[in-house]
């Protein structure tokens, strides 16, 4: 990630080591498979979640609240998240993410599933 140039007058400042600010790693409670077990276990998903190309209810609404979770929670990108899926990429993420809070707020039954991935996985703060 590209620090601002006018960043470094604050660096030097307050003489903090440029090693400490752009070497900054995110670490996260749980993995890729943790939120995948998640997520077949409270959906009812099938296996082939991450590989199979299809636009079935059962495929989709884990996917979403996978996105959602990969990149509010996980911290990784939408370029990389777009890559765990077949003909995904960055865009679609975007839009998963943003549907994802339309459903979240409509359907209840959908609600309760994401809350006990939530739940699963240890994470208390929705977004």
């Amino acid at each position: 990630m590209p620090i601002s140039p006018y960043v470094y007058p604050i660096i030097k400042h307050k003489m903090i080591p440029k090693s400490a600010i752009f070497n900054q790693k995110v670490f996260t409670r749980f993995v890729k498979e943790d939120v995948i077990n998640a997520l077949i276990t409270e959906f009812n998903a099938p296996l082939d979640l991450l590989t199979a190309k299809s636009r079935k209810r059962a495929y989709v609404e884990p996917r979403k609240v996978y996105c959602k979770i990969a990149v509010f929670e996980m911290k990784r990108s939408k370029v990389e998240v777009g890559r765990d899926f077949p003909g995904y990429d960055h865009s679609i993420v975007i839009h998963a993410c943003r549907t994802f809070n339309y459903l979240y707020k409509a359907d209840d039954v959908f609600r309760d599933k994401v809350d006990g991935v939530y739940a699963r996985l240890g994470i208390t703060n929705l977004k």
